[in-house]
């Protein structure tokens, strides 16, 4: 397989910054990997956020003998939103980023090394 094309399916299809490692660029490769790890981070952090406060509002409303399946739907449908806050958009935009420039990187890098070994 072509160096390009498997630079950019590592990185593109399997994990940001994959490509750039087969294809040397260690520090890259972690930079792309640190970047996607911590776009991840985020969203997680954020969903668990939002997961424990509606579990307070679940067991308060519990409590007070008023919790019906209406609002569980409710509270549901609430819970589910993605892009409300802007700590989960930037993670969603590094996970995108990386993904994209990393398989971009990775093919264009790619095919540097193959037109220079062509030229040797």
């Amino acid at each position: 397989m072509q160096k390009s094309l498997r630079g950019a399916f590592l990185s593109g299809l399997v994990f940001p910054g994959l490509g750039q490692w087969a294809l040397g660029f260690k520090v890259l490769a972690c930079t792309f990997m640190v970047l996607t790890i911590a776009g991840v981070g985020i969203i997680f952090l954020e969903i668990s956020k939002r997961i424990s406060s509606i579990r307070e509002q679940v067991l308060l409303e519990a409590e007070r003998g008023v919790l019906d399946f209406a609002r569980i739907l409710e509270l549901s449908i609430e819970s589910s939103k993605v892009g409300d806050s802007l700590l989960e958009n930037t993670g969603l935009i590094l996970i995108a980023g990386c993904w994209g420039a990393s398989a971009l990187h990775a093919y264009l890098a790619g095919k540097k090394i193959e037109d220079a070994e062509e030229a040797e």
